[in-house]
Parts: structure tokens; sequence; C-alpha cells
């Protein structure tokens, strides 16, 4: 059976993290994937606040590489608080919010995997941070250069569909 797991656990399989600003997302795996887009039009035109765009990044995050997850325990890391305790308590007050939890459910629980998600610091969340920034400043780009050199990376493209098609349940 899949779950957000009610227990504590310290071994996690995959690690991944992931940002978002009211423009922007991105998110990281620990295997040196990652994805970086600007908000569809239709998402900005919600005006979400960022509580709401960071579970839905964290969302699309999950859904990008959950074929990787199967059985497994999932690590995630966010500078949002408000992401950490409705993923980690399973509740929401917002309906945006709300719906978007019963998204991530479904999706594990059909990869029965567990996730966990632990809050970071803003500053310790970097190659997220940089990745949701990528539009909105040319020196991102030198910044993400260092940060992941001798690293190899890949980006992994997000469809328009993996941000519409979530209303579509």
């Amino acid at each position: 059976m899949s779950r957000i797991p009610q227990n504590t656990w310290s071994d996690p399989e995959t690690v991944i993290s992931c940002d978002a600003t009211l423009v922007g997302c991105g998110g990281w795996h620990y295997s040196g994937q990652y994805f970086r887009e600007v908000f569809p039009v239709e998402i900005q035109k919600l005006n979400l606040h960022i509580s709401a765009l960071e579970l839905l990044t964290l969302v699309v995050t999950v859904k990008l590489w959950v074929h990787t997850f199967k059985n497994k325990r999932i690590q995630v890391f966010s500078d949002n608080m408000a992401t950490v305790i409705c993923v980690n308590t399973g509740k929401a007050r917002d309906p945006f919010m709300s719906h978007c939890l019963r998204k991530l459910v479904y999706v594990l629980a059909l990869h029965e995997a567990e996730i966990k998600v632990r809050h970071i610091d803003t500053k310790a969340n970097t190659i997220p941070d940089l990745l949701s920034r990528w539009s909105n400043s040319p020196e991102v780009y030198s910044r993400w250069v260092k940060l992941t050199k001798g690293q190899k990376t890949r980006r992994k493209r997000i469809k328009r569909s993996h941000f519409i098609k979530f209303f579509n349940w």
C-alpha cells in the first residue's frame, strides 16, 4: 500500500528538491536531472499565492520523475513551510492546495511510493531557487554554471500539459 507516511523514516531512496516563484518553477533530481519552466499563462491567470505554486511545483516534480519512484521512499526538500506541513500531515484548508494534495496522493499510490517533505532554508535550496528564477535574471545562468561545474546535468522538459491536465480529473 502506498501512502504519505505517518511514521518517521530516515533512509530515503530518492532525493529531489523544488522551488517556485510567482512566474516560474524548477526542480532538481539528485541524479543531475533538472527542469525549469515559466508557468503557463493559464496558471498565471489564477493568481495563486506562493504556497499554492510551491505545492503545484512539488506535484509536477513528482509527476516528472515518478517512473523512478516505484516502491521507493522519496525525500523532498522545500523552502515553503506550508507545503511541508500540507504534504506531511495530508491536510490542507486551501481548496487549490487540497486539490494538489489529492493529485499527489493519487500519483504516489499508483507507484506505491512514499513521500516525506523536509523544510530547507531558502539559502540552502540554491539549485531549485536558481531554476525557478531562471527567466527573471540574466545572472542566473552564470551562477548555475558555477554551482554545477563538474556535475553531469541534464535538463528535462516539462510539457504544458503537465500543468494543464493537472485540473482534469
